[in-house]
């Protein structure tokens, strides 16, 4: 089935109901919000740029074009992979230089000579759901259904083992620069892993949970892959509010880390920030003792 939905995403004609089939949108196990999305997402591309990742990819553009990094020796970084799609809708975005959010209805913004093809894209999830987060967090928890095990490809995409979902995965994305890397984030993100990284280029955080988001930028910020220049977008900026989820992640690390951030806008429930100065990144702090992992 794979590979007749590749098929069709190669000649720019998979359909609404075919791309339904590959993720299993109508999987009765799914929340409401869990198939809306997916079939919002209903094209090659992966439908609709989210506001906040076309403000995020615009600024990266915009600093590769300069000249001032080599960005083809960059990683990008998603945490929180599901299905793909938005794996999917970065590489199309940095290969075509289309960042408006309506870029698959066929307008584009081309950015020439910005050459910003990252070395790897690092996909990271748990695959297998999200985990329970703190009694704290439980009102966005409920109401925006972050519940322990929303969010599982393998339900969405039909798989019946952890392995089956990253292949399908992989096979969807087609791509030699994709390396998907499984697990909660308090056992998948360690110091070894960090020696295969290079610094990020931009960074698409994809948690929706408080402690999943704060544990990643920590890996992140003690490993030095977050530099001057990087830019960070959050997709569920929003829904925790200004005194939890992703938002309290971010505060916290601008704290801990003496960053300075330039914001680029907070569209539509997202944050896109660039990093102007940061005191002590690379530094080793102590990571906190949370439960992790996020959502596809």
């Amino acid at each position: 089935m794979v590979m007749i939905i590749l098929a069709f995403a190669l000649c720019g004609v998979m359909s609404s109901l075919v791309f339904a089939v590959l993720v299993g949108s109508n999987n009765p196990q799914l929340h409401k919000s869990e198939v809306a999305y997916l079939k919002a997402k209903a094209h090659p591309h992966g439908g609709r740029l989210r506001a906040y990742r076309s403000v995020a990819l615009s600024a990266v553009l915009a600093q590769c074009r300069t000249g001032k990094k080599s960005c083809n020796e960059l990683d990008i970084y998603e945490f929180g992979v599901y299905t793909g799609i938005s794996m999917h809708q970065i590489l199309w975005a940095m290969d075509t230089r289309s960042v408006k959010t309506n870029l698959w209805r066929g307008e584009k913004v081309t950015i020439d000579g910005a050459g910003a093809v990252p070395r790897r894209l690092w996909g990271f999830d748990s695959f297998a759901g999200l985990p329970e987060e703190m009694a704290l967090a439980s009102s966005y928890v409920h109401k925006h259904h972050f519940i322990q095990g929303a969010w599982n490809g393998q339900l969405a995409m039909g798989a019946e083992s952890r392995a089956e979902l990253i292949d399908k995965v992989a096979s969807y994305l087609n791509d030699s620069r994709v390396q998907l890397v499984p697990g909660f984030y308090n056992e998948s993100l360690t110091n070894d892993l960090a020696k295969k990284m290079r610094p990020a280029l931009y960074v698409d955080v994809d948690c929706d949970l408080y402690s999943s988001t704060v544990t990643a930028l920590v890996w992140l910020f003690d490993h030095g892959l977050v530099q001057v220049g990087t830019v960070i977008g959050y997709d569920d900026w929003a829904q925790g509010g200004i005194s939890d989820g992703e938002q309290r992640a971010h505060a916290e690390v601008k704290e801990r880390y003496g960053v300075t951030f330039k914001p680029l806008g907070t569209p539509y429930g997202g944050a896109a920030f660039q990093v102007t100065g940061c005191q002590s990144c690379g530094v080793s702090h102590s990571t906190p003792t949370l439960g992790t992992s996020l959502r596809g």
